[in-house]
């Protein structure tokens, strides 16, 4: 690949982005649901908010998934509103981080924090590629 042909802004494409997050949101959904709970020696988070978190987790992949088999002319709004219910997701981490960081380990720290993080990163290039002109989309 020439240098010319690497684009200029990552994850350009709206379907792909929706495919990203499904999977993201299936991966979370299942680790908060099924991987956490088994090793509740290293994860102190409270069990009880694990299937709420894991909930919206799927939920979200839901959405995403849908959006990309179904989604067409409204690409860019509902592109905009996963973005957005991303970094809520991921505000609402963070609280619970803050809420309960007496009792959390490094492992839960680690574990969220790189969630948020990922998450945030998925939520900027979403919000950014509905943002673009359709002329520059493609």
């Amino acid at each position: 690949m020439k240098p010319g042909n690497i684009p200029k802004k990552p994850f350009r494409n709206p379907k792909l982005l929706f495919l990203v997050d499904a999977v993201g949101g299936c991966l979370t959904a299942f680790a908060l649901f099924f991987v956490l709970p088994e090793f509740n020696q290293y994860f102190r988070i409270p069990s009880h908010l694990l299937p709420y978190l894991s909930a919206i987790a799927l939920v979200y992949a839901i959405y995403s998934i849908s959006c990309y088999y179904f989604a067409n002319e409204k690409q860019r709004q509902l592109l905009r509103i996963i973005g957005f219910a991303n970094l809520a997701y991921c505000l609402l981490t963070a609280f619970l981080l803050i809420q309960y960081r007496e009792r959390l380990t490094i492992a839960d720290f680690t574990y969220f924090i790189s969630e948020i993080i990922i998450i945030s990163l998925l939520a900027y290039f979403e919000i950014t590629s509905a943002n673009l002109d359709n002329s520059e989309k493609f």
